[in-house]
């Protein structure tokens, strides 16, 4: 009898980046995973500089809970008078889920490209995989 004596070495993730490029393309990812938006996609870990926000009114939607973000390759500025002006290659970011973390429903994006937002098709979960 051969016996195989293996080792299980875990080494730490580098932090991912935020793929610009990916976001820019005409042509969605197939996968969330391809923007590089979360470390964690599943447990909604985001990346490093990917910021969570929420809103003062959020609209109700069926008692779903929403977890929101939002990245900017540059800062966006404001304008009293106007409203926020994102740069190109900006993403806000919204997952529904159940209520009391009994699972995640979809994430979608709103992806600011040159000739304005463009809303990327619904990524459903658990396997994160565009739906359409």
């Amino acid at each position: 009898m051969i016996r195989l004596a293996c080792r299980l070495v875990l080494l730490p993730l580098a932090a991912i980046a935020v793929d610009e490029a990916a976001l820019l393309a005409k042509k969605p990812a197939k996968w969330l995973s391809a923007y590089g938006l979360f470390d964690n996609g599943l447990a909604q870990i985001p990346a490093e500089a990917v910021t969570p926000y929420d809103l003062a009114t959020p609209l109700f939607s069926d008692h779903a809970e929403k977890l929101r973000f939002v990245w900017t390759p540059s800062p966006a500025s404001y304008d009293v008078d106007e409203a926020f002006e994102f740069p190109v290659g900006s993403v806000l970011i919204k997952t529904f889920a159940y209520p009391e973390g009994a699972g995640l429903i979809e994430t979608r994006l709103l992806i600011r490209q040159e000739a304005g937002w463009k809303a990327c098709p619904i990524f459903g979960m658990p396997k994160l995989v565009m739906l359409g």
